[in-house]
């Protein structure tokens, strides 16, 4: 009834389709954690039509792969001096989130928060469990939804130092103590390395302190593997943070093409190998960890689960001139430089490309359906998101991020679109020497493209923009 055809926008639309408010204070149960519960989760789809004949599907049968709503909370402890003993609440948490994130944005909720706690904290919320290196609440995991650093969302824990139990007030903060968004989608891991003095005696005094992240030596490792394109069989599964890899650049560089993921705990002898086509490429490019050959780690003995590896490649600037659609002078078309991952019955394929770097003045490189050229900035895919990472050139600064209609934005390191083109426009660099950024993107097959291959990519594009030439007299 509030949708007007032809007016209406999608962004419109995704604003306003909230989850269920959850119950404030939140008390009792833990949100998405009883039995039978399941967790939001969405995916933009172009139809034709909704009716009983609408299928959920990509084109090609195969699933789509759903976003979780939410963010995955866990807290683990190795110090020998501490004991963790578990989360006893979660402060100022989002009551409901946005079911399809379309804007990019993270919803203002600081009118509407709320707390995960047991009545009159009389328990713990969570409780951990022991392992050969700890505790953790890996096995309880709290899940939120988004919330900006406005809302000042932080975690109350409980657990015994020197023989006394104590709070401690535990907030989200980079490596330079500042705040973090929590987004989703994503897992956050906060590992506790060693106690260095005790915490508060009350939950009420560990609320109105100061965050006691300093009082504890820790770790905060921020995940998005959900993110990963994954392959699976019965037993285990496969998956890269992206299937795509471009390099600007004009130099030879060694770069972090991806990074690969599993819970294989078989060693295949003859299946479990990582390696490249160098040779088919005249060696502009190859691995260089690991190695051409080497095995694909695995989770075993005293590796993580799942083990995630990261993978690296040395690539040249005459890279570009071999792509698929370029011939040379005897008329022979050239081969795509490709990364391939061989373990058990699964095998993924990432493709390693390469552009001239940016100029100094800047330029706007589009990404959307066209026809490529090698001496072109321009490249073909049919965008659905994408967003600028943290770096040291502090790239959020000069890579923005813009639709094809070239709307100005507030929002310009992270963008969702609905007609395939994102643009991103790099500024001019009134520097001497060059600065590097990164670029995830993530991609979907045109609406009326119907053939078998995978639909949603994830790209990596490490972008290096010349700095100023300097002329002397």
């Amino acid at each position: 009834m509030n949708m007007i055809p032809g007016i209406t926008t999608l962004s419109e639309v995704c604003a306003k389709i909230l989850t269920e408010p959850l119950e404030s204070p939140a008390t009792s149960v833990i949100p998405f954690s009883n039995d039978g519960e399941t967790i939001p989760m969405s995916y933009l789809l172009g139809v034709d039509k909704i009716d009983t004949t609408t299928r959920i599907e990509n084109s090609d049968g195969s699933t789509i792969e759903l976003i979780r709503a939410a963010a995955k909370m866990v807290v683990a402890n190795k110090a020998d001096n501490f004991y963790l003993k578990g989360i006893t609440a979660v402060v100022n948490v989002p009551r409901q989130g946005r079911l399809h994130n379309q804007d990019g944005t993270v919803m203002n909720n600081m009118a509407n928060l709320t707390e995960y706690c047991q009545t009159g904290y009389g328990s713990s919320l969570v409780v951990t469990d022991n392992s050969a290196v700890g505790q953790s609440t890996e096995m309880k995991p709290l899940y939120l939804y988004e919330s900006d650093i406005q809302n000042n969302t932080y975690l109350i824990v409980e657990g015994t130092y020197e023989n006394k139990d104590y709070f401690y007030k535990l907030v989200l903060v980079d490596g330079n103590y500042n705040l973090m968004d929590i987004l989703r989608n994503h897992s956050y891991t906060f590992t506790i390395i060693k106690a260095k003095g005790p915490g508060y005696d009350t939950v009420e005094d560990a609320k109105a302190s100061k965050a006691s992240n300093v009082d504890l030596d820790y770790k905060l490792s921020v995940d998005d593997s959900y993110s990963y394109e994954m392959i699976s069989n019965n037993d285990f599964y496969l998956g890269v943070s992206n299937s795509v890899f471009i390099a600007y650049a004009s130099e030879d560089k060694i770069y972090e093409v991806t990074s690969v993921a599993t819970n294989c705990k078989t060693n295949f002898p003859n299946s479990c190998r990582i390696g490249d086509n160098h040779i088919e490429v005249d060696d502009a490019f190859s691995l260089t960890n690991p190695a051409d050959g080497a095995r694909i780690p695995i989770v075993e003995g005293s590796t993580p689960d799942p083990n995630i590896t990261q993978v690296e490649s040395l690539i040249t600037s005459k890279l570009r001139l071999h792509e698929d659609y370029q011939t040379d002078e005897g008329g022979i078309y050239r081969k795509n430089a490709y990364i391939t991952l061989k373990l058990g019955n699964l095998e993924k394929k990432i493709r390693v490309r390469q552009r001239l770097a940016v100029p100094q003045e800047g330029l706007i490189l589009k990404y959307m359906p066209t026809t490529e050229d090698v001496d072109s900035y321009d490249m073909n895919f049919y965008c659905l998101t994408a967003y600028v990472e943290d770096g040291a050139d502090n790239p959020k600064t000069w890579i923005k991020l813009r639709p094809s209609s070239s709307d100005g934005r507030n929002i310009t390191d992270r963008i969702t679109v609905d007609d395939g083109k994102i643009y991103m426009e790099v500024t001019a660099n009134e520097g001497t020497a060059s600065r590097n950024g990164l670029v995830y993107l993530t991609t979907i097959k045109a609406p009326d493209n119907s053939s078998g291959i995978r639909t949603t990519q994830r790209v990596k594009i490490n972008i290096t923009q010349k700095g100023k030439t300097i002329v002397s007299n």
